[in-house]
């Protein structure tokens, strides 16, 4: 209950005991702290905890930055700025990605890194790297060398 003192029948209102039981049966009942929890722990993608992370894998099949990525490319506009923010949040600041507008309908995903199989895979088949209706869309690997 939000508000137990409006509940409570005025001859009644006075009683600390009838009070003190009434805030006690609220507190014990009140659903919010399980609904806060429930959204923080379970419903939540960037909050979500092991059995949240696992029931929403269950659910898609993938992890949480598979499952953001996917909602991020559900709701792009498909701009080179946009797409190539998608990427610094799938790869980080530590490997190089980015997407380059080639022209004439053409584009390319360029990564600067050795992708590991996972990332690969993530790449090729699961969708989650968006492309503009019409546009080919290409992948070029470049592996640069560290030498000096």
């Amino acid at each position: 209950m939000q508000n137990v003192a409006a509940t409570v029948l005025a001859q009644y209102a006075a009683s600390p005991r009838l009070n003190a039981l009434i805030n006690s049966f609220n507190a014990a009942l009140s659903p919010d702290s399980f609904i806060n929890d429930f959204y923080d722990l379970i419903w939540n993608i960037d909050t979500a905890e092991k059995y949240g992370l696992d029931a929403w894998g269950k659910i898609v099949g993938v992890s949480r930055r598979l499952i953001l990525m996917k909602a991020m490319s559900n709701i792009t506009d498909c701009s080179v700025p946009d797409i190539n923010r998608m990427l610094r949040f799938m790869f980080g600041k530590k490997h190089r990605a980015y997407v380059l507008n080639n022209g004439g309908l053409r584009m390319s995903y360029i990564f600067e890194f050795a992708l590991s199989s996972a990332e690969l895979a993530i790449i090729q088949s699961s969708g989650a790297l968006p492309s503009p209706p019409g546009v080919y869309v290409s992948v070029v690997l470049k592996e640069t060398s560290n030498e000096v």
